[in-house]
Order: structure tokens, then sequence, then C-alpha cells
């Protein structure tokens, strides 16, 4: 009898063993996919109404976190004028960086991404002169971090429409008719993503 249950054990032990497979830190397979497309904010800097253009481009990871980036450009710069020596000057202003996003519930038709980019940019007085058309002699840079809230509609296996705000934290930019306070604050937005999410 002892002879047989120590046969037993013998075959069924390795049997045993096979059956379970190894855990590791990774179970699951990484899935990845990756977008870009338009992007238009519309935002207060300095007591005026602003309308950033720009775009994103991101890798998905498990259709939750993306990382990627974005830039953004001032589109009314013809708004925002400064008198300085005599000259009519107007804003050119632009910034951008790097972006972490984390998409939840990424299956759902209308869900929420949350998100921020953290870089930096550069803002201009550039004058209007005939003679001197385009020449920027003031100007500054700046770091910022901007934290963000979407609602994402699925609207084709490709296509995205978000829909959100955002608030733009800005540090260093002190120059004439500008500074950090004057590109501080809120931002609403609308971004056309296309890719494979």
């Amino acid at each position: 009898m002892r002879t047989f249950l120590a046969l037993l054990v013998i075959v069924l032990l390795p049997a045993g063993l096979g059956a379970q497979q190894e855990r590791t830190l990774l179970d699951r397979r990484v899935e990845q996919g990756g977008f870009g497309g338009p992007a238009v904010k519309f935002t207060e800097i300095a007591d005026q109404f602003g309308v950033l253009v720009g775009g994103r481009g991101g890798w998905i990871i498990n259709h939750s976190l993306v990382l990627g980036g974005g830039g953004y450009g001032l589109a009314n710069t013809y708004d925002f004028e400064l008198i300085e020596n005599g000259r009519e000057r107007h804003l050119a202003l632009g910034y951008g960086g790097l972006e972490v996003e984390y998409v939840n519930r990424w299956r759902d038709v209308a869900h929420l991404a949350a998100g921020i980019l953290v870089g930096g940019g550069g803002a201009s007085w550039y004058v209007r002169h005939r003679r001197d058309w385009g020449i920027a002699d003031i100007n500054d840079a700046f770091f910022i971090a901007e934290p963000s809230l979407n609602l994402e509609m699925n609207v084709l296996h490709f296509f995205r429409v978000a829909i959100g705000g955002s608030y733009r934290f800005v540090e260093g930019l002190d120059m004439v008719g500008l500074g950090d306070a004057d590109l501080r604050g809120a931002a609403g937005s609308l971004t056309l993503k296309f890719g494979e999410f």
C-alpha cells in the first residue's frame, strides 16, 4: 500500500505542479495604440479673450495610460497690443511639453480623461511697423504646468472628440506688459483624436 501511495504521489505531483502557471508582475499582455490630432483652447490672457491652436499626440498603453506631448500657439495675436517707445507691437505666444493622461472606462461611449502637460513656452512683443515687420525685440520664456479634465466621446473606432477644461500654472515670465499672472488661468478646450485606441 505504501508503495502504491508513493507511486501515486510521484505521478500526480509533477502534473499538479505543471498545472499551476507562473505568475509575474505584469500578467496580462500589454496592448498599445496611439493618436494624434488638432486642438483648440479658449481662454483669457491679460484680461482679453485668447484663442490657442495646436495639437496633441501620444502613445496609449492598455487603452488607459497616455504618454505624449502637445503644443499650442496664440492665434488672435493682433488682439493683443502694446505701444512701447512709439512702436506698435503685437503678442506672439506659444507653449508645449510632455503630457501624461489617464483615460477612465475607455470602452464607454462617453468617458472621462484626466491629464497634465508640463513644459515651457515663450512670449514676444513684435513690431508691426512696415520697415521693422516681424522684429521681436521684447521676449521672455516661462515654465508651465497645465492639469486638465476632459469628457471624451467615442465617435468611431478610430476617432474621438474630447471637450474639457484646464488650468495654466505659469512661472518665470516677466516682461513689459506681460507677467505670470497674465498667463495663469482656466481654459476650455476641444480636441479631435485620430488613431488606434
